[in-house]
This record gives C-alpha cells, structure tokens and sequence, in this order.
C-alpha cells in the first residue's frame, strides 16, 4: 500500500497511547516470537536422554508448532488493527490524524 505522506500531524495524547501500544504488542509478538522455539527445544531436550530426545523429536507435532509460529505475523497485525481503528473512530481527531490512523489500519508503520 502506498503511506501517504502528512505533513504537520500533530499527535495528541491519546494518538501517543496508541502508538505506545502499538509498540508493546510488536515488543510482545517479537517475544513469542523467541520463547515459542525456545521452549519447544527445551521440552525436547532436557526432560529425559538422548534416546528419549530422539522420540520427543520424532513424535513431536512439528506441523501444528509451524502452524503456530506463521501465524504470529497475522495476530500482531490484527492486534495493530484493531488499536489503530480504534483510535480513529474518536471523534475529536482532525482529518489528518485521521487521515494517519487509517493509513495505519490499513497496514502503514509508525517510523521508529
């Protein structure tokens, strides 16, 4: 999608939430993201030997864990979404914060 470009937004307090939440729920995913793997190869590996290890591997539900894992892009960009839709329905915002909030829903990132 092509951001546009909004010169002079002025961000008030509420849009400023928002993109603090928004920042915890990338903080979050990234998160999951790292103990999802981390602790399916714990399980794997330290609760018995190698032999026991090798039939965790071979039993384990690798199709569901991928399924999983893919998935985690989706749930953060609907958990953006919904907050980014959420603050433009407030009817206080003037049209270019509005104008930024859709584009947000609509799958434009915040520079950092």
């Amino acid at each position: 999608m092509e951001c546009p470009s909004i010169q002079g937004l002025k961000l008030e307090k509420g849009d400023v939430e928002a993109i603090d939440n928004i920042q915890k729920i990338n903080r979050n995913m990234a998160m999951i993201s790292t103990l999802i793997p981390a602790g399916v190869m714990h399980s794997l590996f330290t609760k018995s030997n190698t032999v026991g290890s090798a039939i965790n591997i071979a039993s384990f539900e690798w199709r569901n864990f991928s399924l999983a894992m893919s998935r985690i892009p989706s749930i953060r960009r609907a958990q953006v979404e919904s907050v980014a839709k959420m603050r433009a329905l407030d009817a206080n915002l003037n049209h270019k914060q509005r104008t930024f909030w859709k584009a947000i829903t609509k799958g434009c990132e915040v520079a950092q």
